[in-house]
């Protein structure tokens, strides 16, 4: 959604639900899935690397790698967790600021309110 498009319409909608299902019966992907959105949370990217979370085995099959990280990276950090992703932004904050006491009212340089989301 931050990258300016809903990927769960027209042609991505197929995709998006296939990651899903594979999220779901597999701890392993379930768990690179996890930490690379926190890690785009941490960073500020508006993707996650893709390559990471699928392995090799889509490389293998030919792609174009940077078409892939694009397009995959961003259908992946559309479907995962929110909270893997503001864990992130607040592991950012820790490591400029020292500590994770954001004051309530806080908004990262891009924008997203991580104050309220550490109150609630």
């Amino acid at each position: 959604r931050g990258a300016g498009f809903d990927l769960e319409e027209g042609a991505f909608g197929t995709v998006v639900n296939v990651l899903r299902t594979l999220r779901e019966q597999d701890e392993q992907l379930q768990q690179r899935w996890s930490d690379a959105a926190v890690e785009a949370g941490r960073t500020g990217e508006l993707t996650v690397d893709a390559l990471a979370v699928v392995g090799s085995q889509v490389t293998a099959m030919g792609m174009d790698q940077e078409v892939l990280q694009r397009v995959l990276g961003t259908a992946l950090l559309q479907c995962s967790d929110p909270w893997d992703v503001w864990y992130g932004r607040l592991k950012a904050y820790r490591e400029e600021n020292g500590d994770c006491l954001v004051p309530q009212g806080y908004v990262t340089e891009d924008g997203f309110g991580l104050g309220q989301w550490v109150k609630n």
